[in-house]
């Protein structure tokens, strides 16, 4: 499933799973509805480059936790530099190689 914004990242985004852990979540009579995709993606995935949320430019937890989000995505062998590009336009805050 692709982003029909044109200014996402080229990064693969996990649509898919989001779509299962939101529809498994909203199932769930534990959880409060209107949880938000950033949980509802954490809570089966973990963060990740894959996460709509971060792929979106969304994501406040690389915004705010900018070391553990830098390491991250300079161990992506999957991110080629158009995406490094993006990522640095969305998130100025981590440190990227």
């Amino acid at each position: 499933m692709t982003d029909k914004n044109e200014d996402t990242l080229m990064l693969k985004a996990n649509y898919d799973g989001l779509a299962f852990a939101a529809t498994v979540n909203d199932h769930s009579p534990d959880l409060p509805k209107g949880r938000g995709d950033c949980f509802d993606f954490g809570s089966f995935y973990g963060c990740k480059t894959t996460c709509p949320m971060f792929a979106r430019g969304d994501c406040e937890t690389a915004k705010d936790d900018s070391e553990a989000f830098s390491k991250m995505v300079n161990q992506d062998d999957d991110i080629d530099y158009d995406d490094l590009e993006q990522i640095k336009k969305y998130y100025p805050n981590l440190s990227l190689s």
